[in-house]
């Protein structure tokens, strides 16, 4: 997720444990906390939610792009990590308090030790619910893990928790900030919307700001329970949505590949649309063998598609147009594709399997690329690959960050970190 999503995370999680807290000493007639708890407070789950990316200060030990690609959502974002983050979190607020001359007793660090604690837990596992994935169980698993469920910037989300925050919040300074964050939000939404490659519709782009301005107003004017309880059930309802329609979406595309004679789906990749959980883009993953293939040998095979979630209520050519111009040579599908309610197909890349993983045997570069390239694609040039990329993020012609020129004679990466190929026709390669 993005920061703005993380800090207003940590923010609203304060909000709730500061209530949480406040009763629990008041049931057992135990003194309030000092006042500036309550900011040490908010600013420990802030720095707790985004301590967690501080990983792009190490990931140069592997030179260029390659050690952005691996080290990003790698060490840091793991179990392991979150206790020493969060330590790390609450000598920063105690030194700051030390300069303000402010105290607190030893209960109440115990109490910011936890909120510490959960911030990085509650990030990775944000981070987990988009499809560039986390590392959640290393040193003990090395292999990637993605939610697929939510884009990495989701209008619903920040306008849910910068309303519960606005509404959370006692400082006007705080609250004018929080509305700016919200016009920003939508001032943009309106740009893309009628921008070249518009990722949301007008519609939603009026939608959000209806909404946006709706609960801002519930959460000024309401009741304290009844926007804590209303907090809590948008939430449940953005996330039920989320899962929704990402179940719907991946069951339409597999019920409709495993009709397909020859093709052999081996994973899937899913990303919804902002702010829209009925839409979907897909690639599926897989092996083409036989005739199908045109050739005796294994193909390896991406395809595309768009779908809807529920295509009685929205379409699936509503959810937007498959891009012309990416560096990866996509061509229209070498075999019929099933019809299915609700999906749309797009192009495919085909290559050679034996090409991939003589790559992954031969090339260091692209071996260390293919631990973190969940979707790989490869261009050739006489006779040799000499760049690859990763579909998930191939959005125009220009070389791009997940995507890595292959220089012969190049250095292999150094310092590569033990991450499993997220691509499971790999692994007999990376013991």
């Amino acid at each position: 997720m993005d920061n703005v999503t993380h800090t207003l995370t940590g923010l609203a999680v304060a909000h709730a444990a500061l209530h949480v807290r406040g009763r629990h000493l008041h049931r057992a007639a135990t003194a309030a906390d000092p006042p500036g708890a309550r900011g040490a407070t908010l600013l420990i789950s802030a720095l707790a939610n985004n301590l967690p990316d501080l990983d792009f200060l190490y990931r140069g030990i592997t030179p260029g792009r390659l050690g952005y690609l691996l080290h990003h959502r790698g060490h840091t974002h793991t179990l392991l990590a979150t206790v020493p983050l969060a330590l790390f979190s609450l000598a920063c607020v105690g030194a700051l308090l030390r300069l303000r001359g402010q105290r607190l007793p030893r209960a109440t660090w115990g109490f910011l030790l936890g909120v510490a604690v959960l911030g990085g837990l509650l990030h990775v596992t944000m981070d987990f619910g988009n499809n560039y994935g986390v590392h959640p169980f290393w040193p003990f698993d090395d292999h990637w893990y993605y939610g697929d469920a939510i884009f990495i910037v989701e209008p619903w989300l920040m306008i849910a928790l910068a309303g519960s925050v606005f509404g959370a919040s006692r400082s006007r300074v705080a609250r004018a900030l929080l509305g700016l964050i919200l016009v920003g939000l939508l001032s943009y939404a309106w740009l893309v919307a009628y921008g070249p490659s518009p990722l949301l519709a007008p519609g939603l782009a009026a939608l959000l700001t209806l909404g946006a301005a709706g609960w801002l107003g519930w959460m000024h004017w309401g009741s304290p329970s009844g926007r804590r309880a209303s907090a809590l059930v948008v939430l449940g309802l953005l996330l039920s949505a989320q899962l929704f329609g990402r179940a719907a979406a991946r069951a339409r595309v597999s019920r409709a590949l495993e009709s397909s004679l020859g093709f052999e789906l081996v994973s899937l990749a899913s990303t919804p649309s902002p702010g829209n959980p009925l839409c979907w883009s897909l690639l599926a993953i897989g092996r083409s063998s036989g005739a199908e293939a045109g050739a005796s040998r294994d193909e390896y095979v991406v395809q595309q598609a768009f779908v809807s979630a529920w295509p009685a209520l929205w379409a699936p050519s509503a959810c937007g147009a498959f891009r012309t111009g990416t560096t990866a040579p996509l061509v229209p599908p070498a075999r019929p594709l099933p019809e299915e309610a609700g999906v749309l197909w797009g192009r495919e890349f085909r290559a050679p399997l034996a090409e991939l993983r003589a790559l992954a045997r031969q090339d260091c570069v692209a071996r260390g690329f293919l631990r973190f390239a969940r979707v790989p694609f490869w261009l050739e040039e006489h006779g040799r690959a000499r760049l690859m990329g990763d579909l998930r993020f191939d959005r125009s012609p220009a070389v791009e960050f997940a995507e890595l020129p292959l220089e012969p004679g190049a250095s292999c990466p150094r310092l590569e970190p033990p991450w499993r190929p997220p691509l499971a026709l790999l692994d007999a390669l990376f013991p």
